[in-house]
């Protein structure tokens, strides 16, 4: 759904939050081969480079300005993704290393610029990045203070860690021959 500027301006007036990432998800059918989460798209390398917190390695850049894609996991050298019925695109493929509470969502960093203008993609979305503590205090209860809807404001979750209990563990390293 898209964002009426109305509330992202009430938002950032309530947050302190200002000059957000602006993100869309390509919308793309079968993938050779599958991987996993979704591709985000960006205006510039800048802008990924901003989300990201750091620079892009000289290898990254070149690929996404070369028309490439990033990929946060399930590597492979190319990719074919299918845009639409009779449409698919080939692209070189690179790794790319990011935050864990962004693994879930990303599989894939593209550049708008990478896909044809008619390639089905989702809204802008905006993300903020280098918020603080206190910010990010106000950004959870922004939408319920401000009387919209909570789809509107959406967190990265750092998967829970799976731990195994010590006897468990030992009880499998003892049944080992």
């Amino acid at each position: 759904m898209a964002i009426p500027d109305e509330v992202r301006t009430r938002f950032e007036a309530a947050t302190g939050l200002a000059s957000p990432v602006e993100t869309s998800v390509l919308e793309d059918g079968q993938r050779i081969p599958e991987f996993g989460g979704v591709v985000w798209l960006f205006s510039s390398e800048g802008e990924v480079e901003r989300w990201l917190g750091a620079p892009l390695a000289v290898r990254e850049r070149t690929t996404l300005t070369d028309g490439g894609l990033l990929l946060t996991r399930d590597f492979a050298a190319s990719v074919r993704l299918t845009l639409g019925e009779d449409e698919s695109v080939d692209l070189d493929a690179r790794p790319l290393t990011i935050a864990p509470e962004w693994k879930q969502q990303v599989g894939g960093v593209a550049l708008r610029t990478t896909f044809p203008a008619t390639a089905p993609t989702s809204e802008l979305a905006f993300t903020y990045v280098g918020v603080s503590q206190a910010q990010a205090e106000q950004v959870r209860n922004a939408a319920q203070l401000m009387g919209v809807s909570a789809d509107y404001v959406e967190f990265p979750r750092t998967p829970d860690e799976v731990r195994m209990p010590a006897r468990y563990m030992l009880g499998l390293w003892c049944r080992l021959p």
